[in-house]
């Protein structure tokens, strides 16, 4: 499904001589060639998870946003549905039922488990990615760490981008906190493998973490390489399906497949997945130019680097913005000196993508904190729009802008 012009070239083995030439501070001592390939990089996971959602949302589903599920409803050896409770309002719970249940909660998927009444052993381990203030352009490089696992440097958002480390110890669902002697222990692991970088850890912006699917191999921990869709019934529990996915590049395949098992435990007749060829909500139609229809319908403002900024991170959304910034002169100018993020995009996130809290507009709708904190003069701007959009009182931008402080730690301190 995808468009002839995305396709990306086929990779090849290249010669010691270009091994040398495009990366000249690799140590190839030993080598006698390498392998070039190509592939995709998200400027922002965040928003493409956002795009998913919209897509569901166009097909029926009933989004909710900061509602917790609390616990299984259980009826019969049935799950029935769910309790849930409105963390951001006035905490009211409620029930949510449903003749199935799927349970995607990540790496809370063994605590939903438990709590219908059965243990699944599922390990866990903390995975890390690290941002520096580093600049980055060119190929990315990959190189086996000390234990043989590969470790990828690449340019990100202009910085220097690596990963991915992984805990050697298992951990629990709610550990994504890492400390300073696990950011040490990664920076060493990093420089053993890249020499040439002797990076230091107050070069890192920002610590990408997440807690995901492990395995024992040849004693060691590591990623799952396989997801799953479990079907409880097996267990003597109806209504219930869990999926445990491994990584954001597999995540439609296991959506497809833990969709067929709902519609097929719901007895319904469906037709085949589309969601391979479908585009998502936002993607320009093949053959169209967003940029120049941007810089053609507000030309008069938009600087052509603002135009491509909005196309790339927005699609067709940036139509909308672009137009909310025509209509109100003091959204147009950029949020920050050194990025084309536009005021007009944090009013848009908070009247038109549910985002609720100033970690939601920094870290999962603009590119404003991707490669780090944005710094306390931008929160503090962006902390007062949305204290006139989403009617916050003075306690409420404070505590807001504790929770982004914290968002970043360890790389900004307590």
């Amino acid at each position: 499904g995808l468009r002839s012009d995305l396709h990306l070239p086929a990779g090849r083995v290249i010669s010691l001589a270009e091994c040398r030439r495009l990366a000249p501070e690799l140590d190839l001592e030993g080598a006698s060639g390498g392998a070039l390939w190509y592939d995709y990089q998200m400027p922002l996971a965040e928003r493409l998870t956002f795009a998913f959602a919209l897509a569901a949302a166009a097909h029926g589903a009933a989004l909710v946003n900061y509602v917790e599920a609390l616990a299984p409803i259980l009826r019969d050896n049935t799950v029935i549905g769910v309790s849930a409770c409105d963390v951001e309002g006035r905490n009211e719970t409620f029930e949510i039922r449903a003749r199935v249940t799927l349970n995607a909660a990540g790496p809370w998927a063994r605590t939903v488990m438990a709590a219908c009444g059965f243990n699944r052993d599922v390990l866990l381990l903390k995975a890390v990615n690290l941002v520096t203030s580093r600049r980055a352009s060119g190929p990315a490089l990959v190189q086996s760490n000390p234990q043989g696992r590969a470790l990828v440097l690449a340019p990100w958002q202009g910085r220097g981008l690596i990963g991915t480390g992984e805990s050697a110890a298992s951990c629990g669902p709610d550990d994504r906190v890492v400390g300073d002697e696990e950011l040490t222990g990664f920076v060493s692991e990093v420089n053993r493998t890249f020499p040439h970088l002797n990076l230091r850890t107050d070069e890192v912006t920002m610590v990408h973490r997440g807690i995901v699917p492990a395995v024992q191999r040849n004693g060691r921990l590591t990623l799952r390489g396989e997801a799953q869709v479990l079907d409880h019934t097996r267990d003597g529990l109806n209504g219930l399906v869990t999926m445990v996915s491994v990584k954001y590049t597999t995540a439609r395949l296991l959506a497809e497949r833990a969709v067929d098992v709902v519609v097929g435990k719901l007895g319904r007749p469906a037709a085949a997945s589309r969601t391979s060829s479908v585009p998502l909500p936002g993607a320009p139609a093949e053959g169209s130019d967003l940029v120049a229809e941007l810089l053609r319908d507000h030309g008069s403002w938009l600087e052509s680097l603002v135009a491509h900024h909005l196309a790339a991170t927005h699609g067709t959304g940036s139509v909308a913005i672009a137009a909310l910034a025509s209509e109100d002169s003091a959204l147009r100018s950029p949020v920050a000196p050194a990025l084309p993020v536009l005021h007009a995009e944090v009013v848009h996130a908070a009247r038109h993508e549910m985002a609720r809290t100033l970690v939601d507009v920094v870290t999962r709708r603009t590119m404003l904190g991707t490669a780090g904190h944005p710094g306390k003069t931008i929160a503090r701007s962006c902390a007062d729009i949305l204290s006139r959009e989403l009617r916050w009182n003075a306690a409420r931008v404070s505590a807001e802008l504790d929770a982004l402080q914290a968002f970043y730690e360890p790389v900004t301190g307590p």
